[in-house]
């Protein structure tokens, strides 16, 4: 770990001509110190939080990890992927942000990418159209390693945002349950459907109707 953090103070350096501070390099070795439980760190406003997360962002991604780095705004996200992408460069890394209102299905291109920036929200809604709505959202691309910057803001300031999708058809999320009910019912249906010679289907309904050699 020494060289690596070694490494990434150069990288640092080419990149934006600055050395990595004391209370950078001890918020990394503390944030790396542990591969299986996650870590809480109060850094303050000024000492370099988005340096170090851009830091820790390479380190976790050349392990293998895809790391998603969550803002707490969508100008913050494209600010971080723009300015830092020269510094992941240095890796042979490349980063992106899933702020894209205009998506609509299908792999987001930003998902090809090691790590990806992107506000709370975006994360929110990428997930519920990958597995709730089955979208190909994320590509089949699973979780690794979450960077959460101000945590305190979005778990506890702002906890109480939720992401909803979207519907092109207004009110259609209450025709759901109907929908879903319809399901149901002709999967049932199917389960009382037997086929004669491949050629007809007879609806078979116990206590009904009796299915008999030769009819």
């Amino acid at each position: 770990m020494p060289e690596v953090i070694a490494v990434a103070i150069r990288a640092n350096k080419i990149h934006t001509g600055n050395d990595l501070r004391e209370v950078q390099i001890l918020s990394l070795l503390i944030l790396l110190a542990s591969d299986t439980k996650g870590r809480l760190a109060q850094i303050a406003t000024g000492e370099g939080k988005s340096t170090t997360t851009a830091v820790l962002a390479a380190i976790k991604a050349l392990q293998g990890q895809y790391v998603d780095v969550i803002t707490s705004s969508q100008i913050l996200a494209k600010r971080d992927a723009k300015e830092r992408q020269g510094f992941f460069e240095l890796f042979n890394l490349s980063c992106s942000h899933n702020i894209d209102p205009y998506y609509q299905s299908g792999s987001k291109e930003c998902y090809n990418h090691k790590i990806v920036y992107g506000d709370v929200g975006s994360f929110q809604g990428g997930w519920l159209k990958d597995i709730y709505k089955d979208l190909g959202t994320k590509n089949g691309i699973k979780f690794g390693t979450a960077i959460v910057d101000e945590v305190d803001s979005m778990l506890i300031d702002d906890s109480a945002k939720i992401v909803k999708l979207s519907n092109p058809l207004p009110a259609a999320e209450y025709l759901a349950p109907f929908f879903l009910a319809a399901w149901r019912e002709l999967d049932n249906l199917s389960k009382h459907i037997i086929y004669f010679k491949q050629e007809k289907a007879y609806i078979f309904i116990p206590g009904e109707f009796e299915y008999k050699k030769g009819n």
